[in-house]
């Protein structure tokens, strides 16, 4: 079949955040059996013309066509973006709905015959109204009705919160009258399945696996440098609001146990009251052209994950690594770990610092914890399942109505 698919950005062979990895991934699944047409934006990051067009050359090795529209950037475009969020109660994702954009779409269904469109997550969802005659798909990716939510819910002063919650607001909005309109849903998490299921309970979902690269060896180190590390993207606000956890609640007592703690933060652009609050001993790298380096330096993987939706892909990536894994609740989900067993599981400051004491005192647990979180997360990203779901979706919303 031919898949049209909606994407805020080019994926590149070296995605920098989980999303993209995830849908980047999800997509290629798709190229042995299905031709790849995209219609995406140029990213949010402005990014010069060379780097756009090897981005683009990079998609096309696999895509049968790449349609690039510039990120909407001008004053114009940001200030009517600005009065659509103030008068009509929108979401900042509104400011991606552009003529460019919709007529991108129009000219790759004019050019090429689409059997299917998919929307590649939540803020594409609002051109669904482009295809009244093609079956659609939104892959959600992360389920913003449910992470602005529990954004909404965390501690901070009155006005953050009531910011917080009116952007919450715009998002239930958003997606109740947007995702109504698709033949069917991709959640990653039942957290996610069951947010929806609050506000559009009639809606048809399905718990899609998500694909990683399950190739890489066990990067457990014997001797690591650092003691614990966190990896994260800090363009996604829970990842900044999680390392300030982690820096202000639970070094804290670490160190009371371990005076030589040593930490490293890797993840691009670290904003800098994170740099301003970070105490001797912790090393905020910024960006790490190598993940594998990073997973080589450190004993325990710490992602003490206060907020945000989906999976976290850092918790998987992190698990396939070999190295154990401390998350809390949040983290885990999607994954079905099992505290204990393939990862420690927590949720206050006290508790994570004690599960990540108890790792860093006895290496035997490491190493067990540690194998037995990659022979889960290998199970986890299963092809065979996968593609069995997906293939599933696709016979029910090309086939005609009984």
């Amino acid at each position: 079949m031919n898949i049209l698919v909606l994407a805020p950005c080019l994926f590149s062979d070296r995605p920098s955040d989980g999303g993209t990895l995830m849908a980047r991934a999800f997509l290629l699944s798709l190229v042995p059996r299905h031709k790849i047409f995209v219609v995406a934006y140029d990213g949010y990051f402005q990014a010069d013309a060379a780097t756009v067009a090897a981005t683009k050359a990079q998609m096309e090795a696999w895509a049968s066509a790449v349609y690039v529209v510039p990120w909407p950037r001008s004053l114009t475009e940001k200030l009517r973006a600005l009065l659509r969020q103030l008068f009509l109660f929108e979401p900042e994702s509104i400011a991606l709905d552009t003529p460019a954009f919709r007529q991108a779409c129009k000219h790759a269904l004019a050019a090429h015959p689409i059997d299917i469109v998919i929307a590649s997550f939540s803020q594409m969802a609002q051109f669904v109204d482009l295809f009244p005659n093609h079956p659609t798909i939104m892959d959600t990716q992360d389920v913003f009705s449910v992470s602005k939510f529990r954004l909404a819910a965390l501690p901070g002063s009155p006005l953050a919160k009531l910011a917080r919650t009116i952007t919450w607001l715009k998002w239930v909005r958003f997606e109740r009258r947007h995702y109504r309109r698709f033949d069917h849903l991709l959640v990653v998490t039942e957290q996610d399945r069951y947010g929806i299921s609050l506000f559009l309970p009639e809606a048809k979902s399905t718990l899609l696996p998500r694909l990683v690269d399950t190739t890489q060896p066990s990067l457990a180190a014997t001797t690591p440098p650092f003691h614990i590390g966190f990896l994260g993207t800090f363009a996604h606000e829970p990842n900044v609001l999680s390392v300030q956890f982690l820096l202000e609640q639970v070094i804290p007592i670490l160190r009371a146990r371990i005076p030589d703690l040593k930490v490293l933060i890797a993840g691009k652009n670290p904003p800098q009251h994170l740099l301003d609050i970070a105490p001797p001993g912790v090393e905020i790298a910024g960006f790490l052209p190598s993940v594998d380096d990073f997973y080589a330096r450190i004993a325990v993987i710490a992602a003490p994950l206060v907020t945000g939706g989906g999976i976290k892909i850092k918790i998987v990536e992190g698990l396939l690594s070999g190295l154990p894994v401390v998350t809390t609740s949040i983290g885990a989900e999607g994954t079905s770990l099992t505290s204990g067993v393939h990862a420690l599981v927590a949720d206050t400051p006290s508790s994570l610092a004690a599960a990540i004491l108890r790792l860093l005192e006895d290496p035997a647990l490491r190493s067990t914890l540690g194998a037995a979180g990659r022979a889960h997360a290998l199970h986890l990203c299963s092809r065979e399942d996968h593609d069995r779901l997906i293939d599933a979706v696709f016979h029910t919303i090309t086939s005609p109505p009984e």
